[in-house]
């Protein structure tokens, strides 16, 4: 992930027919219409940097020798995410209990974990 030109960097230490692969924070769908209303209150501004799969495969297939093959939502992903910001939680880390307000309000509507994988070709 992280931005244009990344996973292209790393597809240079990867032998053709290798597979490369991302599983994140993301967005069932992109906000085409602002943020839905159940989520206002818990949003942060670095979460503007969660996308969708979609958002996701159309970055990678820009990149020269490389095909996305997968780009989904992980199937309850966002339990999972859950799950371990609790645990987080119970080990002091001092910004689990906002992504767990913001993953109880919203339940996996519309926020995920999103899993895309690629073959260099």
């Amino acid at each position: 992930g992280l931005g244009e030109g990344f996973v292209g960097r790393i597809a240079h230490y990867v032998r053709d027919g290798g597979l490369i692969g991302m599983v994140s924070p993301g967005l069932v769908a992109e906000f085409e219409h602002g943020l839905p209303t159940h989520v206002i209150p818990f949003w942060q501004q670095e979460f503007w940097s969660l996308h969708s799969p979609n958002w996701w495969r159309d970055l990678w297939q820009q990149e020269a020798g490389l095909d996305v093959i997968y780009a989904d939502i992980v199937p309850d992903g966002w339990k999972l995410w859950l799950q371990w910001e609790e645990i987080a939680r119970d080990a002091d880390y001092e910004y689990a209990a906002d992504d767990i307000s913001l993953l109880q309000a919203d339940a996996g509507q519309n926020i995920a974990l999103v899993c895309t994988i690629a073959q260099v070709v």
